[in-house]
């Protein structure tokens, strides 16, 4: 990675550091200068304002992102046994979420939610529309090859989805990298649920 690229990656992630500790009214472009050790002015040479790394930020992390670096041509080949495709994409996402970066997107996103600032990350209810889309065309295939029960898809995307992230919330939104194990018993246990429900007899 070049000089500058490493920089501007710096840069992106002092930012998150920041914004996820102090909100982003909170964080100045001069703290983040302070962190990554660059004088103020140096900041604008890879951005024009605080608000576009925080729109950059926003985009490295949406949710299609995380999708299309997890759903492997070996993962979509398990798709004929639905049981274990989700209870592989879940230890995938899972894992994925477990990372400090991706812990500390998802303690922004909840922090930035009910904030007063005028610049908007996104939403909660947004960045969870981008995960159903995915979810959704999944349950159709799934539906449509008679791999499962004949179910709205919509439904089931809601329906497998929502508890997940109540998982990443209730523990994975510290900076601490701990309980995985205990995390990743309370998604396949549910995963187990779901499956039975669609599974067909």
């Amino acid at each position: 990675m070049a000089k500058g690229e490493a920089t501007r990656q710096l840069i992106l992630d002092i930012s998150l550091d920041l914004f996820s500790k102090n909100g982003f009214a909170g964080t100045s472009v001069r703290h983040i200068a302070r962190e990554v050790g660059i004088r103020e002015s140096g900041i604008y040479n890879y951005f024009t304002s605080k608000t576009e790394i925080f729109k950059e930020i926003a985009n490295k992390f949406k949710s299609t992102a995380v999708g299309s670096t997890i759903i492997s041509d070996d993962l979509v080949e398990q798709l004929e046994e639905p049981h274990q495709f989700l209870n592989n994409f879940t230890n995938k996402l899972i894992s994925h979420w477990n990372s400090q970066n991706e812990r500390r997107f998802i303690r922004l996103l909840l922090m930035e939610q009910y904030s007063q600032s005028s610049e908007k990350i996104m939403t909660l209810n947004e960045y969870m529309n981008e995960a159903r889309s995915m979810w959704w065309m999944i349950f159709d295939e799934l539906t449509r090859h008679k791999l499962i029960k004949e179910v709205d898809p919509k439904l089931l995307s809601d329906e497998f989805i929502a508890p997940l992230y109540m998982i990443r919330i209730e523990y994975m939104a510290a900076d601490e990298d701990g309980k995985l194990d205990e995390v990743l018993d309370k998604a396949y246990n549910h995963v187990d649920f779901f499956y039975d429900s669609i599974k067909i007899d």
